[in-house]
């Protein structure tokens, strides 16, 4: 019987360390534990004591945020690299802290399933979350029961039993048919299971409703188990300075292509660590060894190259979620699944200009992240036939002035601003270009009417896509043009964050839609191509289009080619032309 703790990983190198490091965790010492924790992480890859550092990360994230806890517990249990009886643990244990988080999602199937393989004491709360899961079917069951004892209620009890059935999730639902469907009340449960089943489209449900035993389909064959669809690989980074990222998208992969009643033909997308160029190049190898038909992976400057590399050494598909040129400069079947500075510089210029600018500027601090955004803007405008009226910069190791460097903009008596810097810094900027009677350009509106105020267009970068901006900058930032890939306010992103935030209480980002688009369109590859062999070569000529960004496309190296438009109107994002 699995304990409420993994078992002492003994003869391990690390082992007093774990121990120090368990101790603090006993203690109650959380932030010492972490440390200490983090410290193993990568010393202990490839030992069986890596799985158990993981699990303690995990529960320390769960003494702040159960739903984090849980699914970084839940996300363990699926990997192949832990031990049977660390699997069993991290699985309950994360569905419990699931459903003390209020999330449900999953919960009944994985402790039910290994309920028996548990400790006493872990037994004890994960029969208490199971029952948090379940309260609408057991409200059916106990008024089932009700109308049993107390025949003269019967219809009051027939009444209650269908206002709850026609609320309650039609899992539960489903659940309290099984257990009730003979009782009392069992027409009653049934007749609003098939109500809801057929408006669900769920033939298994159907099938239950009826009281056939073997589900059936709509033309009454039987139902067999759904086809698991391809392999894709998903490398995540599960260790070092990204490791947040890594388990957010892990995650997101769990929700979206994970659970046991997943539609027939969803991508198998097993989970691999890639937090260094060792662990990227092992991953590829492994999912080549897997028959993965492709890999799509977050990589930073360290582990693209390794990851590139060991993708043309197989021939296998791989779309990298990175900035680095690795992506596209390495001979192979590898593709650049990120937007680059080049396409955002391009898409603001191209914004400015169709509204009817002729002389643009830059403002940005003089960092790398300023530069790069300036250069590209400039090159870009000019090449649109627009005039360059110059920049407006200053140093990020002063403090910044932010009254002169209005004035100074104002000055150049540019029609567009380009304002590539962080969304607090934008707030402030646009409040103090206000001060100088330069405001954001807005069709039919005006801040000033004094002859001397101006309006210009005003466009910043991806980053901008962010509640600080219009909190921090109120009026002033109404107007502003923000290029994004991926918003939760577009018809597709809204699509996205039904899906997400309903399980795991958090909207997607951009890293969770181009990582969901990418495996798909390595998924209508293959079935345009027929084969596993034909994956890359399909791919190169598949655009998918119809995924929750604004699309990929594979004729050249780098896939994100178009993006999204947004408008901050009204204190709200909105897409705009």
């Amino acid at each position: 019987m699995t304990s409420t703790r993994p078992n002492t990983v003994s003869g391990a190198p690390d082992q007093v360390a774990y121990d120090r490091a368990v101790g603090a965790y006993d203690a109650g010492r959380y932030a010492a534990a972490r440390r200490q924790f983090e410290a193993l992480l990568l010393r202990s890859r490839g030992t069986p004591l890596n799985g158990h550092v993981r699990y303690y990360l995990a529960r320390i994230d769960g003494q702040r945020d159960k739903a984090r806890g849980g699914a970084a517990l839940m996300t363990l249990a699926t990997r192949d690299d832990i031990s049977p009886d660390l699997a069993v643990l991290a699985d309950v244990e994360g569905a419990a802290l699931w459903a003390e988080a209020g999330r449900c999602e999953g919960v009944a199937p994985r402790i039910q399933r290994r309920l028996d393989q548990v400790s006493d004491a872990l037994k004890v709360r994960a029969t208490a979350a199971l029952a948090t899961c379940a309260k609408t079917e057991q409200t059916l069951v106990t008024l089932s029961a009700a109308a049993s004892s107390e025949p003269a209620q019967r219809a009051t009890y027939a009444e209650q039993a269908s206002d709850v059935a026609k609320a309650a999730p039609i899992d539960d639902l489903a659940a309290a048919v099984r257990s009730e469907g003979s009782g009392p009340l069992g027409s009653v449960l049934r007749a609003q299971l098939a109500q809801r089943a057929a408006a669900e489209s769920r033939p298994d449900l159907i099938a239950l409703a009826s009281g056939d035993p073997q589900p059936s389909s709509t033309d009454g064959s039987a139902v067999v188990a759904p086809k698991p669809g391809p392999r894709v690989g998903l490398v995540l980074p599960l260790s070092g300075r990204s490791r947040r990222l890594g388990e957010r998208l892990a995650e997101t992969a769990r929700v979206l292509f994970g659970g046991e009643d997943r539609p027939d033909g969803t991508p198998d997308v097993p989970v691999h660590d890639g937090g260094d160029p060792q662990a990227a190049t092992a991953a590829i190898d492994a999912l080549a060894a897997a028959d993965a038909v492709g890999v799509v992976g977050v990589f930073d400057g360290a582990t693209a190259g390794a990851a590139a590399a060991a993708a043309a050494r197989h021939g296998l598909p791989l779309v990298m979620l990175t900035l680095s040129d690795a992506a596209v400069t390495t001979k192979g079947p590898t593709w650049r699944g990120l937007h680059t500075p080049l396409l955002v510089a391009r898409t603001a210029a191209g914004a400015a200009i169709a509204r009817g600018a002729k002389r643009a500027a830059v403002i940005h601090a003089d960092d790398g992240y300023g530069t790069t955004l300036a250069s590209w803007f400039r090159q870009a405008w000019q090449a649109g036939g627009g005039t360059f009226a110059g920049d407006v910069t200053w140093s990020k190791a002063k403090p910044v002035n932010f009254a002169s460097i209005a004035k100074r903009a104002r000055g150049l008596k540019a029609d567009v601003f380009f304002i590539p810097v962080d969304p607090s810094t934008a707030a402030e900027l646009l409040s103090h270009l206000a001060a100088a009677k330069v405001f954001i350009k807005r069709a039919g509106k005006r801040f000033e009417k004094a002859p001397d105020a101006r309006q210009v267009v005003v466009i910043g970068p991806p980053e901008w896509y962010d509640e600080r901006l219009i909190r921090q900058g109120g009026r002033y930032v109404e107007g502003a043009l923000i290029p994004v890939p991926f918003a939760v306010e577009t018809a597709r992103g809204a699509q996205l964050d039904a899906r997400v935030s309903g399980a795991l209480g958090r909207a997607p980002n951009v890293f969770d839609a181009l990582m969901a688009d990418a495996v798909q369109a390595v998924v209508a590859a293959r079935g345009r191509a027929g084969s596993d062999d034909g994956v890359a070569a399909a791919l190169a000529t598949t655009p998918y289009v119809d995924g929750y960004s604004a699309g990929l496309h594979f004729d050249q190296r780098d896939a994100v080619q178009a993006l999204f438009l947004m408008e901050v109107s009204q204190g709200k994002m909105k897409p705009t032309q």
